[in-house]
């Protein structure tokens, strides 16, 4: 990350997120319980599943596997939504488990324009998972090794740590700033306006012959303008665009 870091360095408004000391350890930000945030496991099961399909693939390459998921947290309408924020980075990481893809074959970015969402993404070493979310092959194949016993109304899901140091969190908004390196898969689905120049951000912030995983459908003509191909002919919910 250091070159990416170096390429980009002349841009003002590029930052990694670390979290001071107090930050990282807060876990899900308990001192700042204005700035938390709930979250709803699995609500983009499919396209998680879609994105360990497309790693299982890419694993046979030996090359390191880079991720962008850009927008971790909810923006609409310019009015930031409090919910469905978090779950799904660590969704991601488990799904490259699953694909047997080594902690070190691959790095995950964590792209927001939202700080506190990056560092509830950071400081996140057990996820409370409600149990009426805890239902299904999903959550039965997330971390299984790693899920305690239920209290309450959660079950508590340690994440070990070997996956979430793969995580880079950058504070970032793509519409005016790259990312800070061209992705293999782009994974995005933030609830916004979205434009035709939005898929173009997401196209450049994924490799050439990469994959972006988003739940919009544009127009084929945007598509074109843009330089990607559709990857799934069927409409889903979700979409898949390769880029050229």
């Amino acid at each position: 990350m250091k070159l990416a870091q170096k390429e980009h360095e002349e841009l003002p408004d590029f930052k990694e997120v670390k979290g001071s000391l107090g930050e990282r350890f807060a876990d899900r930000l308990r001192k700042h319980p204005k700035e938390n945030i709930s979250t709803l496991f699995g609500r983009n099961w499919e396209a998680v599943e879609e994105f360990g399909r497309l790693v299982a693939k890419l694993k046979g390459a030996g090359k390191l596997i880079v991720i962008n998921e850009i927008g971790a947290g909810l923006d609409e309408e310019g009015r930031i939504i409090k919910h469905n924020a978090s779950y799904e980075p660590f969704e991601l990481l488990n799904e490259m488990r699953k694909a047997r893809v080594k902690p070190d074959g691959f790095i995950l970015n964590v792209i927001d324009i939202r700080k506190d969402v990056l560092l509830a993404v950071r400081s996140t070493k057990v996820l409370r998972v409600p149990i009426i979310e805890a239902v299904g092959k999903h959550f039965d194949e997330f971390f299984p090794e790693s899920q305690g016993e239920m209290k309450g109304k959660y079950i508590r899901v340690s994440i070990p740590e070997e996956y979430t140091g793969r995580i880079n969190c950058f504070e970032l908004d793509v519409m005016k700033t790259p990312a800070p390196i061209k992705a293999d898969i782009t994974f995005s689905f933030i609830q916004m306006k979205y434009s035709d120049d939005y898929v173009e951000r997401l196209a450049a912030c994924t490799k050439s012959g990469g994959r972006i995983i988003t739940h919009v459908e544009y127009e084929q003509k945007v598509l074109d303008k843009v330089g990607l191909v559709r990857s799934n002919p069927e409409r889903l919910k979700y979409a898949i665009y390769g880029v050229k």
